[in-house]
């Protein structure tokens, strides 16, 4: 478990860096991608409407559950013992 979570925070680091820093030209400081894309409104003027301004904290959520998702699929397809029965 410690593994896991050092090389999350380390890869979340350089992606919230990369995107804020690089892309858009802002300091971040949070080496979690949760905090980064929280309140996107207020932060990316591409989020500039009242859905995101209602539910702050859907970015981060549907970020993680893509990320999830898209594990489980991976994991489905690629593991061969899943589909033995």
């Amino acid at each position: 478990m410690p593994v896991v979570f050092s090389i999350g925070g380390t890869i979340g680091y350089v992606i919230s860096y990369i995107l804020l820093n690089v892309v858009l030209n802002k300091l971040c400081f949070s080496p979690f991608i949760g905090g980064t894309l929280a309140r996107p409104y207020d932060r990316f003027p591409a989020f500039d409407n009242a859905f995101w301004e209602k539910y702050p904290y859907f970015l981060p959520c549907a970020v993680s559950a893509a990320y999830s998702l898209l594990c489980m699929l991976l994991g489905a397809v690629l593991v061969k013992e899943v589909f033995h029965f």
